[in-house]
């Protein structure tokens, strides 16, 4: 193979591994640019429906069969032996071990929502695979809406981006995007509630309080949302230990999160006629009373 002829294939895998494109339409774009990178990038991202194509390319799971090669064969490193399309505990350490992150962190809360984790510790294959080639496409979508101005402001081509996600390293360097999308409110809340049905107990409609307990003090505190000091979430925690430590609904969950992002210091704006859970009605009675006595002289 020649050296041109080897360069040019090599642009074309380039072209495809941004943009998501066919192996015909990557060719077609650099064809017209005579094989420069950041010319038929520039030219694909003014292309509407050249965007949409790659689109469907990837939706309909045209992309060579190399991310999902990739993927599989990172999934065989995690899943569990007896139950190949399963990752179960065990695996989910080594997992988090090569990505870098501890299990308690937050931001692995994030991994298991864009993998579609089933409960806690475990991962699907169909949900792990098509999350992360999910946020392939996102990554892609993310270069086209920035990518043509940085482009504009370097002497030096294309900044390269990888939009691929089908190997430990590309997944692991996905991990600050994951962790910078929590700063964003409606991503947090998203995270939160799929975090309800990750954490209860397989075919229980309700959360173990002691589980909800330590999620709320993995949650709460970092909602970019929500000013609601860590000494009320104390307070919630209180109120919940004098009613027995129930188990939490899903309905107390999410409202829950609502309740933090709404109520002033001193709970005094709370409408009792809105439709809060009678818990957080009692809770705010509680807060009130707590905090009166507290400021009242010794």
């Amino acid at each position: 193979m020649s050296s041109s002829k080897a360069a040019r294939e090599t642009r074309v895998r380039e072209f495809i591994d941004i943009t998501g494109a066919s192996p015909q339409e990557a060719a077609r774009f650099l064809k017209t640019t005579s094989y420069r990178l950041d010319a038929a990038l520039e030219a694909f991202f003014n292309d509407p429906t050249a965007m949409r194509a790659a689109e469907q390319q990837r939706l309909s799971g045209g992309e060579g069969g190399t991310s999902i090669r990739n993927l599989d064969k990172l999934w065989d490193k995690y899943r569990d032996v007896e139950k190949p399309d399963e990752i179960h505990f065990e695996g989910t350490i080594r997992y988090c071990e090569d990505l870098g992150i501890a299990p308690e962190d937050i931001v692995m809360l994030a991994v298991a929502w864009l993998a579609k984790a089933p409960t806690m510790g475990h991962f699907s294959k169909k949900g792990w695979t098509d999350g992360w080639r999910e946020a392939k496409c996102a990554a892609t979508r993310s270069l086209a809406n920035g990518a043509r101005d940085v482009w504009k402001k370097t002497d030096v081509g294309p900044i390269p981006y990888p939009c691929r996600r089908d190997t430990i390293e590309l997944q692991r360097s996905y991990i600050d995007r994951l962790r910078a999308d929590l700063h964003k409110g409606d991503t947090f809340r998203k995270v939160y509630a799929f975090t309800f049905d990750y954490a209860k107990a397989e075919g229980q409609k309700s959360m173990q309080y002691e589980i909800a307990q330590e999620l709320w003090k993995l949650l709460i505190p970092s909602d970019p949302a929500a000013d609601f000091p860590t000494s009320h979430l104390d307070l919630w925690l209180e109120f919940l230990q004098t009613r027995g430590e129930r188990p939490v609904s899903k309905d107390t969950w999410n409202l829950f999160l609502e309740f933090t992002r709404t109520i002033d210091p001193l709970f005094q704006e709370h409408d009792e006629e809105a439709a809060w859970p009678s818990v957080i009605d009692d809770f705010v009675d509680f807060a009130r009373h707590s905090l009166a006595c507290k400021d009242q002289p010794a």
